[in-house]
C-alpha cells in the first residue's frame, strides 16, 4: 500500500533534491524520481498528487552514465511549500540527502530540520 513510509523508500532508492541558482541569485530548489519503470513512479504520482503535491511526469532520455543510455521518467516537485512539506512529513533515510534537505531548510529560513 502507498503511504508516507513507501514514498520514502522508493525516494530514497529513485530520488535526488537539488539546486539551480537563477539570474537573482536565488535558489530553485526541485525533489526529482526518476525511475524506467512507468507503473512504479504513476502509482507515486497518483499518491503524491492524491495527498495535494503537484508534481510533474516528463519523460526524459538518461545519458546512462551507470547503465548506458536508456529512457526514464522524471517526476520532479519544484513548488518551494511542497519541498518543504515533503521533507518534513516524508523525508529521507540517506545521510547525503538529510544534508541537502538541511541546506534547503537553511537556504529558506526555516529553523530545525
Amino acid at each position: 500500500m502507498m503511504n508516507n513510509d513507501y514514498i520514502r523508500g522508493y525516494f530514497d532508492a529513485h530520488g535526488y533534491i537539488y539546486s539551480t541558482k537563477r539570474q537573482s541569485g536565488a535558489l530553485r530548489w526541485r525533489i526529482v524520481f526518476q525511475d524506467q519503470d512507468r507503473s512504479q513512479i504513476g502509482r507515486a504520482h497518483t499518491f503524491l498528487t492524491d495527498e495535494g503535491y503537484h508534481p510533474g511526469i516528463y519523460p526524459r532520455k538518461d545519458k546512462g552514465l551507470l547503465f548506458g543510455p536508456r529512457n526514464v521518467q522524471k517526476m520532479i516537485i519544484t513548488r518551494q511549500a511542497e519541498i518543504r512539506r515533503f521533507i518534513k512529513e516524508i523525508g529521507t533515510e540517506r545521510p547525503e540527502i538529510q544534508e541537502r534537505f538541511s541546506q534547503f531548510l537553511i537556504d529558506k529560513g526555516v529553523a530545525g530540520v
